[in-house]
């Protein structure tokens, strides 16, 4: 409790809603950074899942390029070439 006179009581009150504004605007500080840590983890999360996108589409290439090779340089290869000779003679 304070007590005041007339001359200090606009004062006082100034200096009461001074400091409400002040704790009001660092709540509100306070929300926003929480939010933008949050946003960052997210974000990180967000990067992992692409890596692991980026490495899964690696392992779909390569295994996409060994089939390819199977059946130009494999047992397809030879039953083409082997219809081919007998269409000639």
């Amino acid at each position: 409790m304070l007590l005041v006179s007339p001359s200090t009581l606009l004062f006082v009150l100034r200096t009461v809603a001074y400091q409400w504004r002040q704790e009001d605007q660092n709540r509100n500080a306070q929300a926003i950074a929480d939010c933008g840590a949050s946003l960052y983890d997210k974000f990180c999360d967000f990067l992992k899942d692409l890596e692991v996108v980026g490495s899964c589409l690696d392992q779909a290439q390569a295994a996409c390029g060994e089939a390819l090779k199977k059946l130009q340089t494999g047992r397809a290869t030879w039953c083409r070439r082997r219809k081919s000779s007998r269409a000639s003679a």
